[in-house]
């Protein structure tokens, strides 16, 4: 389901939702001028509770979903994509959403 990137729409969002997070990866990298090839947006989400909350609410209206897995379907990973799976078990996520890939480095 990952979509071309849309860097500055996906960040709109998270903005919109008030996510706390550090962007991190090639996009951080495009910003001290350095170029490196990057799939999608790259975040470390402030850990509290209240802002995983608002960063669920915010991929929720991205439509993310799982991505990128290889032979591997969703229903087939250690931990379910839910709420409480993000907000609980501080997992690093893949996730393909509409526009664009992002991951989430907890």
């Amino acid at each position: 389901m990952t979509a071309p990137n849309r860097f500055f729409d996906l960040l709109a969002v998270l903005g919109r939702h008030r996510v706390e997070f550090v962007l991190i990866g090639g996009f951080a990298l495009a910003f001290h001028a350095v170029v490196r090839a990057t799939n999608g947006i790259d975040i470390v989400p402030e850990p509290s509770v209240e802002n995983l909350t608002r960063l669920w609410e915010a991929l929720a209206e991205l439509e993310a979903q799982p991505g990128d897995l290889g032979d591997i379907r969703p229903e087939e990973l250690p931990l379910p994509w839910t709420r409480g799976s993000l907000i609980e078990s501080g997992s690093n996520r893949i996730l393909g959403t509409r526009l664009g890939r992002i991951d989430v480095m907890q």
